[in-house]
């Protein structure tokens, strides 16, 4: 069974290229949303909810964002949303 508490990946793609991330974790406890670039800068913003610590860069990033590029070739706009279970990447 999954952890209620996942981070949730969110890149937002345009013509099969993620340029950012959003981040939602704490999603049933304290729900904080970070927003990073592809080189995982922090971007300062928020939305919904507030922004939360700065989150240390998955360590399969790079393979991450190869995942975004290829679901999201063939769109003008797509959002793909992936999380990281240990390193196991899922969509």
């Amino acid at each position: 069974m999954l952890d209620d508490d996942l981070t949730d990946y969110k890149f937002f793609c345009f013509d099969g290229k993620p340029y950012y991330i959003q981040v939602d974790s704490g999603r049933f406890e304290e729900h904080h949303q970070n927003y990073y670039d592809m080189n995982w800068h922090a971007l300062g913003v928020h939305c919904t909810y507030p922004e939360g610590d700065i989150l240390p860069e998955p360590k399969n990033f790079d393979k991450m964002k190869t995942i975004a590029e290829l679901l999201s070739k063939d769109f003008p706009f797509v959002r793909v949303d992936l999380y990281n279970l240990e390193g196991k990447i899922l969509l």
